[in-house]
């Protein structure tokens, strides 16, 4: 696995050098098919609010994901299973936050949760060990949505036999000419 960047999204357009984009340059990474095996975003809710059983919990670490996170990562839920893309509305905690709020318990699947007022169902619990990417602060919780936030993260595999070097080239290739085509308004 590689990070293939951290691109800040602004909506609306350039700010301060920075660029704007959708779901299509995500993507257009996952299918660039000479060098990646996959690839799956990311990005951490800015102090979100969750709730369990109506009752606040206190400042847990929610990351928004696209849906292929986990299969894209291939990792496997202990308990559940992963998000598919008819899924709606879902969640997996990790299993730090399984043990600790509700006892390692197996009738936490299909209980609600609230994530800024939103209403997610738990179907899995994370494996012990994967605590997200964002080493500083593990994530308690993921949840499925379509690709956006403030910042997105994207997490790339590489296709057998390429290296970072030959990746990063090719992806910077992509990147420099998507700039290219949005500053002239392409």
């Amino acid at each position: 696995l590689v990070q293939v960047s951290v691109i800040p999204i602004i909506p609306g357009g350039f700010r301060k050098g920075m660029i704007a984009f959708d779901g299509t340059v995500f993507e257009a990474v996952r299918a660039h098919g000479r060098t990646i095996a996959d690839a799956v975003g990311f990005w951490r809710l800015d102090r979100p609010t969750v709730a369990v059983d109506g009752e606040t919990e206190l400042s847990r670490n929610v990351d928004q994901t696209s849906v292929n996170f986990w299969s894209g990562l291939g990792v496997s839920p202990v308990i559940g299973r992963t998000p598919e893309p008819a899924d709606n509305a879902v969640a997996v905690i990790s299993s730090r936050w399984w043990r600790a709020r509700f006892d390692g318990r197996t009738d936490v699947l299909g209980r609600t949760l609230t994530v800024n007022g939103q209403g997610y169902t738990i179907i899995g619990v994370a494996p012990s060990g994967f605590d997200g990417f964002l080493i500083e602060d593990a994530a308690d919780l993921w949840i499925s949505t379509p690709v956006g936030g403030a910042e997105l993260r994207l997490i790339a595999r590489l296709k057998a036999g390429v290296t970072v070097v030959k990746a990063q080239g090719a992806l910077h290739a992509y990147f420099r000419q998507y700039a290219l085509d949005r500053f002239r308004g392409d």
